[in-house]
């Protein structure tokens, strides 16, 4: 008894899994399963998973081959610009974008290094929140004589 019991409870389990799966690789069946299921009009978080859906398949596909953006990790893309008003004798920037925003601030870390590859130093910035998709300008200053190259050591999305 106990044997059906459990080979009963496999099956349910590779059956779930296995439409689950079915449902991961075939999105446009998602939203089938998820609208039309008994009639239902689509309710708003199947609304709201579905614009999430739709922001997170463009965004990366339009900003890093046109924008030059270097894919940080699924949520974070940066790229190096340069930074005119500064009063430090040598600067530099980073302007980052969150897919998905930071609801309390971004933050980053630049390590300074000489003409030997040999760390001198660092400096960081961060700012406040940003929304989905909106870039943020990080400014980097430094007053060691001997800074040849910047290294992007960190960047934290809290």
């Amino acid at each position: 008894m106990k044997r059906i019991f459990f080979n009963l409870a496999s099956l349910g389990i590779v059956l779930v899994g296995g439409g689950l799966a079915f449902l991961q690789f075939n999105p446009k069946y998602q939203e089938y399963f998820s609208t039309n299921l008994g009639g239902k009009k689509p309710t708003e978080f199947d609304i709201k998973l579905r614009k999430i859906s739709e922001e997170a398949e463009k965004w990366p596909k339009g900003l890093y081959p046109s924008d030059e953006f270097i894919k940080l990790n699924d949520r974070l893309a940066f790229r190096w610009v340069t930074y005119k008003d500064c009063n430090a004798p040598k600067c530099n920037s980073i302007e980052v974008i969150s897919r998905f925003g930071c609801p309390n601030s971004l933050y980053a870390q630049v390590t300074q290094l000489d003409k030997d590859n040999r760390n001198i130093g660092y400096s960081n910035d961060s700012t406040s929140r940003i929304k989905p998709n909106q870039k943020a300008l990080l400014k980097f200053r430094s007053w060691e004589k001997d800074l040849k190259t910047w290294s992007l050591e960190e960047i934290n999305c809290r």
